[in-house]
């Protein structure tokens, strides 16, 4: 599990970076790899794929290939470890992974800042990004969002559109790249926030999904998980803010803004169903259009199967033949991804 493993590394001054938030305690190692998992500080120090350097895995006939090597860069052969990574547990069972680890950074700051709109926080994101100030994460909550967290923890947040930011370095580099940043984000509207009961940024933001969810018990959540270049953030939180507004909708958004992957929540009882999803359908065609996916990280499996052919187009024929090579029989995770 993420979190176990890190409690392990600690000690020797390493850590596995790519943390997944608010399943850091039942995340397991195998499961990231699955799905290619990003998270909060994937800004950074990137996903779960740039950190897997080997892996042993056993394909659907039974054969077993040790995959990759421990060197950080390779142009030998076609890369099967990449293949395998994000592949949902389609094309091989995964036994045994080399991971590359990072050094725990000698100091690092966290802080909030909340802006007037939901637009002034992505088009500070994008600017953070475009200036190249070296941010270690980037976190957005809507107003909806950090309403529903001040509702489950009472945390007394301002209900305002906010991001959270951390930067990890040198003492020295630190203070350098926090007052870069800063600056970007106060030259983008935004006005810096204490966090209440000098609280950690992440205790609050991994109760994003689970206290959206607390609002309606009994409603099933309908869940679009987009990725889209960081210049089109502005763009498509506008784009997701006029869907529910004219659908009537409750969009819950938030994300790892800094990579540009936005999670759009809506809760939807039976009756509400279908205009979820109808909502959601409209958000993906949005971010493929501009260049984006219908998943940044929670992969395809059965929900997003619908738009595989949109996505990938001619390519998908490309990937059904890499499945029927790994496994012939279809046994592995069976009628997932396409």
């Amino acid at each position: 599990v993420y979190a176990a493993l890190n409690r392990q590394l600690r000690p020797h001054g390493l850590f596995f970076p790519p943390s997944p938030g608010g399943s850091a305690d039942v995340a397991t190692i195998g499961g990231m790899a699955a799905n290619n998992a990003s998270g909060i500080y994937s800004v950074k120090y990137g996903g779960t794929r740039d950190h897997v350097r080997a892996a042993t895995v056993v394909t659907g006939t039974g054969e077993v290939l040790r995959l990759g090597n421990r060197a950080r860069k390779s142009a030998s052969g076609y890369h099967l470890l990449g293949l395998v990574v994000g592949s949902e547990g389609t094309l091989a069972i995964v036994t045994e992974l080399t991971l590359a680890l990072a050094g725990l950074p000698q100091a690092r700051r966290q802080g909030g800042f909340r802006f007037p709109d939901a637009g002034a926080a992505a088009r500070a994101t994008a600017e953070l990004i475009r200036f190249g100030v070296d941010v270690a994460a980037v976190e957005f909550l809507d107003a909806r969002t950090v309403a529903a967290l001040n509702r489950f923890g009472q945390f007394g947040l301002a209900e305002t559109p906010t991001l959270l930011v951390e930067v990890h370095g040198s003492e020295a580099g630190v203070a350098e790249v926090w007052a870069a940043a800063e600056e970007v984000l106060r030259g983008a509207g935004g006005e810096p926030l204490v966090l209440p009961g000098g609280r950690d940024a992440w205790s609050i933001r991994e109760h994003a999904t689970r206290s959206i969810a607390a609002l309606r018990p009994d409603a099933a959540t309908v869940r679009a998980d987009l990725a889209i270049p960081i210049g089109a953030l502005p763009r498509l939180v506008a784009r997701c803010e006029a869907v529910a507004a004219e659908r009537g909708l409750a969009v819950h958004l938030f994300g790892h803004a800094g990579i540009g992957i936005l999670h759009a929540l809506v809760l939807a009882d039976a009756a509400e169903r279908a205009a979820a999803d109808a909502g959601r359908d409209v958000l993906v065609e949005e971010a493929l259009a501009l260049g984006g996916s219908c998943s940044g990280e929670h992969g395809m499996g059965l929900g997003n199967r619908r738009y595989a052919a949109r996505e990938h187009g001619a390519a998908l024929a490309l990937m059904r033949g890499v499945k029927q090579l790994f496994d012939p029989h279809g046994i592995l995770n069976p009628g997932k991804m396409w």
